[in-house]
């Protein structure tokens, strides 16, 4: 019976394999497949809460969200009310001064009255830095621009010692299409000397001062720096006030003591004696800057300078925008000698300078506290003027101790030793000694004296 069993199934196998289609038929029919039901793609009971959990804090959420839009449609409603309503005040205020003086005002309208002509003063105050930053944007950019097309090259790790007085820069390039302006170059300049630099018309001595005004050669931290190349501005303030507009920390101190005073004028009986002495130690404050800079001396000085310079009475008191163009340049000088910066950098100052004032300036210089780099082709205002001379020579800057007459002497000196050397040279080349790598440049180099 077994042994029959199993061929039954044999056979079975082997007509399913011979006619498969009737194979299947013959299953399906013996184990039909269940038919799909909406309820089996149903989610499990538990499923079905968390979505509707979910529905809910969704809905939340969106409720919360339109409050908060209502909210903050409701307060910006409130604060135009109250601009509104502020400037209807104000207004009203505002007439009542114009007709019946601040003596008539309440404390509480004193008080208003003060906080307007504080935000009037800020304002104005924020239009002026604005202007005097656009202005020196203007001219910061505009030395950017020139500067664009040339390449600095600094040794790594060249940066000033922090807190230095001295500027030592070492191995420095400077390159423009494709020429070598400076090449390894140093440059040493000491607090209060006074120097000269010289050269060849377009070796690269206004380079210099630009990339040293714009820092792209790195200067100490501390050291402020003017250039004075362009002319000043054709401003409608007077000529004394563009000067004095130059300090920027002295016109904010005045600002500051000025909306200090008002706070206390507009003070009245009732006030809390804690928020009077505060005003009063701010007041202090500044005024001990102030007299700490000087401030009180500034215009003084600022007329100084001015009347050595050439201006009159009558120039001094009126508008730059009446001035020509190199009476402009005296303002730009006068404001960097009333800035007195740390390095001051001077492009052919006396260019437009009669004898009287290039002789005035000549003697203000010899007195100049901080450092002083001049490039200039007055030979007696060099004399008088630099303790030191760099010359450009060969990409490199050479240091020559004294005036544009030193340095004459000890260029000519120079040129000797090295026509010494050369004629060496040319002696160990007859012996059959190697030729200097320099000897061709040499000829036409160091025969030149400027």
């Amino acid at each position: 019976v077994a042994k029959a069993a199993v061929e039954a199934e044999r056979q079975a196998a082997v007509d399913a394999m011979m006619n498969p289609e009737c194979s299947e038929e013959e299953e399906s029919e013996e184990e039909p497949a269940p038919k799909a039901n909406a309820s089996d793609f149903r989610p499990p009971p538990r499923a079905a809460a968390q979505r509707a959990e979910e529905k809910e804090a969704e809905q939340r959420m969106r409720e919360e969200a339109a409050q908060r839009r209502q909210e903050k449609l409701a307060e910006r409603a409130a604060e135009r009310a109250e601009k509104t309503s502020g400037k209807k005040d104000m207004a009203a205020l505002l007439e009542k001064v114009a007709q019946q003086g601040e003596g008539k005002l309440s404390n509480k309208e004193r008080r208003l009255y003060a906080k307007h002509l504080e935000k009037q003063k800020e304002e104005a105050e924020e239009e002026e830095a604005a202007a005097a930053k656009a202005t020196m944007g203007a001219e910061a950019a505009r030395l950017e621009e020139e500067l664009r097309a040339f390449a600095v090259s600094l040794p790594s790790g060249l940066e000033p010692t922090k807190g230095a007085v001295d500027l030592h820069l070492e191995g420095f390039s400077i390159s423009a299409g494709g020429q070598r302006l400076f090449d390894d170059a140093a440059l040493k300049l000491a607090k209060g000397r006074r120097y000269g630099l010289l050269g060849p018309n377009g070796a690269g001595k206004t380079t210099l001062l630009k990339h040293l005004a714009t820092r792209k050669l790195p200067l100490p931290e501390r050291w402020t720096v003017t250039l004075v190349q362009q002319e000043a501005e054709a401003t409608e303030l007077h000529v004394v006030d563009e000067v004095l507009s130059a300090d920027t920390t002295r016109r904010n101190l005045l600002a500051s003591e000025a909306r200090l005073l008002e706070k206390l004028e507009s003070f009245g009986e009732g006030e809390e004696a804690e928020e009077l002495q505060k005003l009063c130690d701010e007041l202090s404050a500044v005024c001990d800057d102030l007299e700490a800079m000087g401030a009180d001396a500034a215009e003084a000085r600022v007329r100084k300078i001015l009347c050595g310079l050439g201006f009159t009475s009558e120039m001094i008191d009126g508008p730059v925008n009446i001035l020509s163009g190199g009476w402009r340049m005296r303002v730009s000088l006068a404001k960097a000698l009333f800035l007195e910066p740390d390095l001051l950098l001077l492009d052919e100052p006396t260019n437009h300078l009669d004898l009287d004032a290039v002789l005035w300036l000549d003697e203000y210089l010899c007195e100049y506290p901080k450092t002083l780099l001049v490039v200039s082709h007055d030979a007696d205002f060099l004399d008088s003027v630099c303790t030191d001379v760099l010359h450009l020579e060969e990409r490199k800057l050479i240091p020559y101790r004294g005036g544009y007459t030193e340095f004459k002497k000890g260029h000519a000196a120079r040129v000797r030793d090295r026509e010494k050397e050369f004629k060496k040279q040319q002696e160990d080349k007859k012996a059959g000694k190697k030729q200097h790598p320099d000897e061709a440049r040499f000829v036409t180099h160091w025969k030149r004296v400027p």
